[in-house]
């Protein structure tokens, strides 16, 4: 089975209508969309109302599309004259009486010499509603070549407002009003004469905005109960088509070499800069006492370097953990900022005395729990928490150092767009969120027939690189610590080998 190119292409939509944040209503702690506080009983076009109008779907493929409105114009002459086969759906046809059956098939199938070449994808269904009736005036399938023109006409109507599939909705529509089971009010008068000559009359994006409003409330009352075929359509489609697994365009894009030189720039920069910020706590170290600012100043510097260097020696920037980093990062900016910013010795010692608190804690329940992880040194642990003073002095603080959050803090330290931009997605990949693991290691089916389902990567996940915003979040960092110890002018240069 070969589809056409169109096939494996992103299908292009047009710019969606998308409410913004401050149009959400807050409940709580959720924020609710517009059209949520609506009592919507919903539809859905893909999974449910398109299989039940594939004899539509195969036309808008199969013709131009001047052809083919004309053909459903031909239908809903059918429907004009005969106002009980209002319901052009495939599971409507079935409720017709037998001989309304059969004249309307006939009427499809007569329409051109082409109309039964068109239509014979139908015949891949052993489950299609009124087969017995279909299979007497078309073709047995031909799998290789059907299943092929089936793929291309599901992709163009996939999207519920692409000009296939709103093409399709409109006949629907259109029938039911022929049929009299649409009526406008008299502020409307325009619609009707809109609908029947669409796209040619009146305002189009009127037009297809009911058209598409009409059709949902049409299908969802038609498609109660009526759900088997559409399941028995996708089922199919998933039993007897192969999956098309997506490309990861990141690692189509990735050249070796280059990558290879933009990692030795990188090493030779940082070599030079943890030197520079080594000497200049040397510089700047006035005696051998605790000093919370001066060390948590150049802590942060050299704990942002060495988060910078891990991306570039171990070859993180397209790694999944890379995003991890990114986050810590983030949070090491925030939190210095807001220290330097409100520069209280109090402060700097309520950071530091949390922290070995923390440590305290940790330190604790691992020697109670008596199986300590490998990943730990219990031996290192208890003397950081001794470090400053015995640990039996030492208090735990089991709220925050400040009694605040990173989001107000970023907030003071003038720091909320970098926030907003990076912390809450980088967060998602820390704690499992779904969005981070359905963007890490699931990759989407380009077979149309399956409905763009989700699949296994089948390479270890890449995504875009983050070492030009890691770099940059460090280089705010060194900025930090130039402010809080002038100077300090070194900074890690961007390398300017494309990729």
């Amino acid at each position: 089975m070969t589809f056409t190119g169109s096939v494996i292409k992103k299908h292009e939509k047009k710019e969606r209508l998308e409410s913004n944040l401050n149009e959400h209503k807050r409940v709580r702690k959720e924020l609710i969309p517009p059209l949520a506080e609506l009592n919507f009983k919903f539809s859905s076009w893909i999974n449910e109302r398109m299989p039940n109008m594939l004899w539509a779907i195969l036309a808008s493929e199969f013709w131009p599309r001047e052809k083919t409105l004309l053909f459903f114009r031909h239908v809903g002459r059918f429907v004009n004259d005969n106002k009980d086969c209002n319901d052009v759906t495939l599971t409507g046809v079935v409720k017709y009486t037998d001989e309304n059956k059969e004249h309307f098939i006939k009427h499809v199938v007569s329409w051109s010499r082409d109309t039964k070449d068109m239509l014979r994808p139908m015949m891949l269904f052993d489950m299609l509603p009124s087969r017995s009736n279909w299979e007497k005036h078309l073709e047995k399938a031909v799998p290789e070549k059907d299943w092929a023109r089936l793929g291309d006409a599901i992709l163009k109507a996939l999207w519920h407002q692409s000009d296939e599939a709103t093409d399709c909705r409109w006949v629907k529509v259109l029938c039911k009003m022929l049929g009299g089971k649409l009526h406008f009010a008299e502020t409307m008068k325009e619609t009707p004469r809109e609908f029947i000559e669409y796209p040619n009359y009146g305002d189009i994006q009127h037009a297809r905005a009911m058209i598409r409003s009409i059709e949902i409330s049409v299908g969802t009352r038609e498609t109660e109960g009526e759900l088997s075929w559409p399941e028995d359509f996708w089922k199919t489609c998933f039993e007897k088509t192969c999956c098309f697994p997506e490309k990861n365009r990141i690692v189509e894009k990735l050249d070796a070499d280059i990558w290879s030189k933009q990692r030795e720039h990188y090493v030779n920069e940082t070599q030079s800069t943890r030197i520079a910020i080594i000497n200049h706590f040397c510089d700047t170290c006035s005696n051998t006492g605790i000093n919370p600012r001066h060390e948590a100043c150049f802590g942060f510097a050299l704990y942002a370097f060495t988060l910078f260097t891990d991306i570039i020696f171990y070859q993180l920037d397209y790694a999944l953990s890379g995003r991890l980093i990114l986050r810590s990062l983030i949070e090491c900016l925030i939190v210095f900022r807001y220290l330097l910013d409100k520069d209280d010795i109090e402060l700097w010692k309520s950071y530091r005395a949390y922290g070995i608190g923390q440590a305290k804690l940790i330190y604790l329940k691992q020697k109670e729990a008596g199986k300590v992880p490998e990943s730990i040194e219990l031996n290192e642990l208890e003397n950081l928490v001794n470090e400053d003073q015995w640990l039996e002095f030492v208090p735990i603080n089991l709220g925050n150092w400040d009694n605040t959050d990173l989001r107000k803090m970023s907030e003071e330290a003038g720091l909320k767009e970098i926030y907003d931009r990076y912390y809450n997605w980088t967060s998602g990949f820390v704690h499992g969120n779904w969005f981070a693991i359905r963007a890490s290691v699931f990759e989407r089916c380009f077979n149309p027939l399956h409905r763009l389902h989700r699949l296994p990567t089948r390479e270890l996940p890449m995504g875009n690189s983050i070492t030009d915003d890691a770099l940059a979040i460090a280089n705010m960092v060194f900025e930090l610590l130039s402010r809080a110890y002038p100077p300090f002018e070194e900074r890690i240069k961007i390398t300017r080998v494309p990729l």
